[in-house]
Formats: C-alpha cells, sequence, structure tokens
C-alpha cells in the first residue's frame, strides 16, 4: 500500500471498463491491492474543460512570461494547467 502525492496533470481513471480522463492540480492518491482512490485539490472532466478558455490562459501565461516583475513560479503553474486542460479537452 501507498499514498503518493499528486502534482498537475493528466488522470486517467477506468471504471466499468470505461476510461474517463481528468485535468487535476494537487491532490493524494492512496493506492491498496484492490483499489486506487484519490483525494483532488482540484479536477475537470473532459467535458468540463472550455478549450477556447484554456488557450486564452495559455496565452496569458505566456505572454506574462516577458514581464520581468511577475511571480515566475505561480505564472509557471498556470501555464502548465493550461496546458493540461487543452491536453485532456481532446480526449
Amino acid at each position: 500500500d501507498a499514498i503518493i502525492a499528486l502534482g498537475t496533470g493528466e488522470v486517467k481513471v477506468t471504471q466499468n471498463k470505461k476510461d474517463h480522463y481528468l485535468a487535476v492540480s494537487g491532490g493524494f492518491a492512496e493506492i491498496t491491492k484492490e483499489t486506487v482512490e484519490l483525494l483532488l485539490e482540484t479536477f475537470e472532466r473532459v467535458e468540463e474543460i472550455d478549450a477556447a478558455r484554456a488557450k486564452l490562459s495559455l496565452q496569458r501565461a505566456q505572454d506574462r512570461k516577458e514581464v520581468k516583475e511577475i511571480d515566475t513560479a505561480r505564472n509557471e503553474a498556470s501555464l502548465l494547467r493550461a496546458l493540461i486542460r487543452l491536453k485532456v479537452s481532446k480526449r
């Protein structure tokens, strides 16, 4: 058994032989022989993701990289979230 921390990324959940994809930001996964349980800070299902909005978020984050007064870590996190949302939206 294990508990692992999750960052920002894509999670595939298989339930009743059907795959579901989520864009997640933070949380934990508890893994046992029988199950995997997720405790997520945020998640979005494919059908909840507005790809146009995610593209705008990505563009804003890329534009902010040029500004020296920004919080770089926060902007990189925004950039990663937007990329993941776009990837998951295409599933």
